[in-house]
């Protein structure tokens, strides 16, 4: 019959005296953790006494905001309050609330840039540079080009157009407000439901006219339709459409009346 090894006795008194150690050392810690954390959470230094937001954004007139001052610092909801702030304003663009220790609550963004109208499902809708929905139009956005033809999607305010067609929108939108000579004669919309056939509109009261362009090549054909602005003597009020997808530029003239 194997004898059973004899564990001596002075490593079991040591294993012990280590394991106690362990759990004095674990509960200490949990009582430390539970008094810094009660202090934190109830010393009036951690008491939020200023709301900052830069004074470029504007007034940001949020309840909830504002309802954050007299609570400790650690325990406001910041996420809800930024979903707040930013379903309230549109117009202002990467949101971001952050605690500044030891009393203040830092609000951040950027004002965003309203660049065209957008026309979608009978609805126009400011659409911004970084390509957000911004609301309803204003005085600040009248005489804007109007967009035609983007994929649908849900349109409200603080939401993605979500196309990723509107950055080729812009570039011809940009390249025209550069252009003294096609700002001049009035920019009104651009239709980009065909892209072998994009329609820019130009022109005011009956000298509105169109311009038919490839997408392909929409800014060279755009620079083509400004040296024969500049070059020839043209009567646009007399003007249809300059279709610039060929060689030669095709020019229909309107129906005079009998």
């Amino acid at each position: 019959m194997v004898k059973r090894r004899q564990i001596p006795l002075s490593v079991n008194i040591d294993a012990l005296r280590w394991g106690l150690i362990a759990v004095i050392v674990l509960v200490f810690f949990f009582l430390a953790i539970q008094a810094i954390s009660s202090f934190l959470y109830r010393a009036k230094t951690f008491t939020i006494d200023h709301i900052v937001i830069p004074e470029d954004l504007g007034v940001v007139n949020v309840a909830e905001l504002e309802k954050m001052k007299g609570h400790n610092i650690f325990t406001v909801d910041l996420a809800n309050v930024e979903e707040k702030v930013r379903s309230k304003y549109p117009r202002i663009g990467g949101i971001k609330i952050t605690r500044r220790f030891p009393d203040e609550i830092l609000v951040f963004g950027f004002k965003r840039e309203p660049v065209a109208l957008a026309l979608m499902g009978g609805r126009t809708t400011v659409v911004s540079r970084d390509g957000v929905f911004m609301g309803s139009p204003g005085e600040d956005t009248s005489g804007f080009p109007v967009i035609k033809g983007l994929k649908a999607s849900k349109v409200a305010a603080g939401v993605p157009v979500g196309d990723e067609r509107l950055s080729f929108v812009y570039s011809i939108i940009d390249a025209i407000r550069k252009d003294q000579g096609l700002m001049a004669i009035g920019f009104r919309s651009v239709d980009i439901h065909d892209p072998e056939k994009i329609i820019c509109v130009f022109g005011e009261g009956k000298s509105v006219f169109d311009i038919f362009l490839d997408q392909e090549r929409a800014l060279v054909e755009l620079r083509m339709f400004s040296n024969m602005v500049g070059r020839m003597n043209l009567d646009l009020s007399a003007i249809k459409y300059i279709d610039l997808r060929f060689k030669q530029p095709v020019i229909g003239q309107k129906k005079t009346k009998k």
